[in-house]
């Protein structure tokens, strides 16, 4: 009976694509609607059930449940620190609480298997952007500077700490790939939160100083072989990756030719007497447009030349996106063949 879900999950993956390619958003109407829909689905599933006499799963109800709620959270905290804009996160809401947890159970996930939707988005994504990062590898190199290596030696002296802790807690196996990956992921959620990235050297310090007062193992040869591999990865991923991107996704383009939609690469800030383009976390009041995943406005645009002769720059970087809703209909499809995750195919 719960190969019935995928007739709407295909449904929704169908017509959000479409309109994501087609006009560049995901409308409430689908996200809310299928989302509605898995909700009455798996409700009459559970009473048709005890009126056939069939014994009811409770458990696979309540791992759903769980699943759902994390789903939700995650999906806002995505959201909120500009990873997805507010369509993205509630379409993968969506095809969380449709996809029932049997087709995670060749790689089932303590608490949120929808996870794997993740996994089988982001890294077939990632290889595939991979193959133009390193035709434009020559020019990244240059621009690395020593200085930005440094912080990244202390996250991963303090992180890689917890970090197995974590990944054992959902059940996900700790090796090199995934502590770079979820290191990664805390790096960015630091960055995109103003206070932790105002202080963001002190807690380093606390927690590098906790460590070697607590944690004997650093004393060890093994973990030094651990912590330059991580480190080195670390590194790959946060300064060689992110350069590269900028050489192949971000496009500089006159004011005169700005769109609504487009997404900012950085936001324009007042610096003195003049508007920059910078990331720096500033008051609000500070911004003359901040840079967000949902994109610029026609509010925004015109205020942009409205004060055109106080802008100290001619051009704006913005990011050349491609529609997300195709990708995360792809990592579902990947994820019902495999029954879990990607590699599973291989």
């Amino acid at each position: 009976m719960l190969w019935i879900f995928l007739i709407p999950v295909f449904l929704l993956g169908i017509i959000t694509s479409y309109e994501d390619i087609r006009f560049g958003k995901i409308r409430n109407i689908f996200t809310y609607g299928f989302f509605a829909l898995a909700i009455i689905m798996n409700v009459f599933m559970f009473v048709f059930y005890s009126i056939i006499g069939v014994q009811i799963n409770y458990f696979y109800f309540l791992n759903l449940l769980i699943n759902i709620l994390i789903a939700i959270i995650i999906a806002f905290a995505f959201w909120w620190i500009k990873i997805w804009s507010a369509g993205d996160a509630k379409l993968f809401i969506a095809f969380s609480a449709l996809l029932p947890l049997t087709f995670y159970s060749n790689n089932p996930v303590k608490y949120f298997p929808s996870f794997i939707i993740l996994i089988n988005t982001f890294v077939p994504l990632f290889l595939l952007n991979l193959i133009g990062v390193f035709a434009s590898s020559f020019k990244t190199i240059k621009h690395i500077q020593i200085k930005e290596i440094i912080p990244i030696i202390l996250i991963i002296f303090g992180f890689s700490w917890f970090s197995s802790s974590i990944l054992g807690f959902f059940g996900l196996p700790s090796n090199y790939i995934t502590n770079i990956v979820l290191i990664y992921l805390l790096f960015w959620i630091i960055a995109k939160i103003s206070i932790l990235e105002k202080y963001k050297l002190v807690f380093l310090i606390i927690f590098c100083i906790a460590r070697l007062i607590l944690d004997r193992t650093i004393f060890t040869l093994g973990f030094w072989k651990t912590f330059l591999l991580i480190t080195l990865g670390f590194a790959f991923f946060r300064i060689f990756l992110r350069k590269s991107f900028d050489v192949l996704y971000v496009k500089h383009i006159a004011i005169s030719k700005l769109k609504p939609s487009r997404v900012l690469d950085k936001s324009i800030i007042k610096s003195g007497k003049k508007y920059i383009i910078d990331n720096e976390k500033i008051k609000q009041k500070d911004y003359l447009v901040e840079a967000t995943s949902e994109g610029l406005t026609r509010s925004d645009i015109n205020k942009i030349k409205r004060y055109k002769k106080k802008l100290a720059f001619n051009k704006i970087p913005v990011l050349t996106t491609m529609p997300f809703a195709p990708s995360l209909f792809v990592g579902v499809i990947i994820t019902i063949i495999a029954r879990g995750i990607f590699i599973n195919l291989i």
